[in-house]
């Protein structure tokens, strides 16, 4: 190749470089020359090549932070949407409430327990199983009386749903007390032996009663929770 050629070549717009290029063929003959520039040439090709691809990993971990970002930022959004916040004062009268509200509820599942037990001994001695029964039946009296007072004390201050629920727990003993005083119902023809037994439907209740108490504790749990005192 003369230098003729190797002038065509160089001479794509590049004037600076073209100066450059003369003094080395000078210096260095043309096969030289030739030589450098094809090496300039693919450096630059290459190191286009190379910002394009370090471009493209950097936009997509970029956007891959960006994502990360924005569902942090949705988290904390929805977790901030969960709170509640609220005053010491106020946080200690619920508190207190729901603690009342749990006492007397406890103890009148422990009343139902004993009076429609699930399992349980019988006495031998009738009169003495008489008495045990009837001591039973008035204890749940007082504790049911006792509950539905501190529920509609409270009810107002109360989340509804957790009223509802307690109110649920309250028919449930009611039908217990029901299924016990049967005994004593003169329009239930058949003998006192038959009126004092409980059905498969007095037990399950019972049964009932417990889970739905447990149900109420782990919504209170989960609702006091979500207070911040402020």
């Amino acid at each position: 190749m003369d230098m003729s050629t190797v002038n065509t070549v160089i001479t794509v717009g590049w004037d600076s470089l073209f100066k450059l290029m003369g003094s080395l063929v000078i210096s260095l003959g043309g096969g030289a020359a030739i030589a450098l520039f094809v090496f300039h040439f693919a450096a630059d090709r290459l190191a286009e090549r190379l910002k394009a691809k370090y471009q493209l990993e950097l936009d997509k971990k970029l956007e891959s932070y960006k994502a990360d970002i924005d569902q942090r930022l949705e988290s904390h959004k929805t977790e901030l949407g969960t709170k509640q916040y609220i005053t010491q004062k106020k946080f200690d009268f619920e508190f207190g409430v729901y603690q009342a509200l749990s006492q007397n509820f406890f103890e009148l599942e422990a009343a139902i327990n004993t009076m429609i037990p699930i399992a349980g001994r019988i006495l031998a001695d009738e009169d003495a199983q008489a008495q045990k029964e009837d001591k039973a039946h008035e204890n749940c009296v007082t504790k049911f009386i006792s509950a539905q007072n501190e529920l509609r004390k409270n009810a107002p201050f109360i989340q509804e749903d957790i009223y509802e629920r307690y109110l649920e727990v309250i028919k449930l003993s009611s039908m217990q007390l029901d299924a016990y005083e049967r005994r004593w119902n003169v329009g239930y023809l058949a003998p006192l032996s038959e009126k004092k037994k409980f059905t498969a439907e007095d037990f399950k209740r019972t049964e009932e009663i417990t889970k739905k108490l447990d149900e109420i504790n782990k919504v209170i749990r989960e609702y006091i929770d979500t207070l911040v005192i402020v």
